[in-house]
């Protein structure tokens, strides 16, 4: 004998349909008041859901244009001029030349330290 939840997920599967239901469900479903209720509630939803089907609805425009307004880039892209360029290019190099300098600084006290330590 099948049980209400087995009856359940087959008319889940079914999509509420009792007629695609196995022998064994139908027969449960006849003597069963929940599964009979839980058919009448698929078939309400299905009536609610077919009247949903005419309606439509149309936003106001402002709300479009809002809405759009939200994905829309918030900056520009402008190309660089040439004298941003060298500024970029300038402060590259001087980047680089920090960097290779504090690298030359710890190398220095590394090898400081290891000579101190060898001593």
């Amino acid at each position: 004998m099948t049980d209400c939840a087995g009856v359940r997920s087959q008319l889940a599967e079914a999509g509420g349909q009792p007629s695609l239901l196995s022998r064994a469900s139908g027969a449960h479903v006849e003597a069963c008041l929940r599964c009979q209720a839980e058919i009448a509630a698929y078939r309400k939803l299905g009536r609610s859901l077919s009247r949903l089907r005419s309606v439509s609805a149309e936003p106001p425009p402002q709300d479009l244009d809002d809405l759009l307004a939200m994905f829309s880039p918030a900056a520009s892209i402008h190309p660089l001029r040439r004298g941003s360029r060298r500024r970029v290019y300038l402060g590259g190099a001087a980047a680089a030349i920090t960097a290779a300098g504090a690298g030359a600084v710890v190398l220095a006290a590394r090898l400081t330290a290891r000579s101190a330590l060898a001593v």
